[in-house]
């Protein structure tokens, strides 16, 4: 398997993902180790392998496929059920944005910049 990839998940993924809990818990519980090496390094830019590159894939997919404010709640549940404290998922999560942002720079500052741009929007549109 390749190191960490970004994509956008398809939505029938995701919600086949959402769909088996079991296979979510699964994909997280390895990360635990991880979370705790972060929490002790350098956590966002300490160097990582290959092997820990695939602890973070699997975390962003389970990740993923829980965004948005309806799943919140069953994505916290799947990483209580996986041992991830609410600091470790703030780690990985942390750990997967520096990732995107070394690794995908144009892709990150253009996501960066249409979140503010849509801010700006959304600012002008309450006054």
């Amino acid at each position: 398997m390749a190191a960490f990839e970004f994509y956008a998940m398809p939505e029938e993924d995701q919600a086949a993902l959402r769909g088996n809990p079991r296979r979510c818990v699964a994909l997280l519980r390895p990360c635990k180790p991880l979370a705790d090496k972060l929490a002790v390094t350098e956590a966002l830019y300490a160097p990582i392998s290959l092997d820990h590159d695939l602890l973070l894939q699997s975390f962003h997919l389970v990740q993923q496929s829980h965004e948005g404010y309806q799943y919140e709640r069953a994505f916290d549940q799947l990483s209580q059920q996986a041992g991830l404290l609410h600091s470790d998922v703030g780690l990985l999560w942390g750990r997967v944005q520096t990732l995107f942002q070394q690794r995908e720079p144009v892709l990150y500052e253009a996501e960066a910049y249409a979140i503010l741009h849509q801010w700006l929007r959304n600012k002008e549109d309450e006054e």
